[in-house]
């Protein structure tokens, strides 16, 4: 059973999905997620934690920022906040 602590990261790219679910991620904190995309790995963290890195799929043209919150088929609606507090996307020359 997925509780709404559930936090799910990783790359749909080219229709193949990679990835991982991280259980327990209390609800009434703030964290800092961040992705590091490079030409050879996506790389997630959470308060600067590394919890996902995959080097299949990634993208090499450019792509926008989505923000969502969404539950899968299979789970019952309910309701919820999603709250960003603020956004930064930066580019670094490799």
């Amino acid at each position: 059973t997925r509780r709404s602590s559930d936090l799910s990261v990783g790359n749909a790219n080219q229709h193949t999905l990679d990835g991982v679910e991280i259980e327990g991620i209390p609800e009434n904190q703030f964290f800092i997620y961040t992705l590091e995309w490079t030409a050879r790995s996506l790389t997630w963290y959470i308060n600067n934690v590394e919890i996902y890195r995959t080097t299949e799929n990634i993208p090499h043209k450019a792509l926008h920022l989505g923000i969502h919150s969404f539950l899968p088929r299979k789970s019952e609606p309910s309701t919820g906040t999603l709250e960003v507090d603020w956004i930064k996307v930066f580019s670094v020359k490799e």
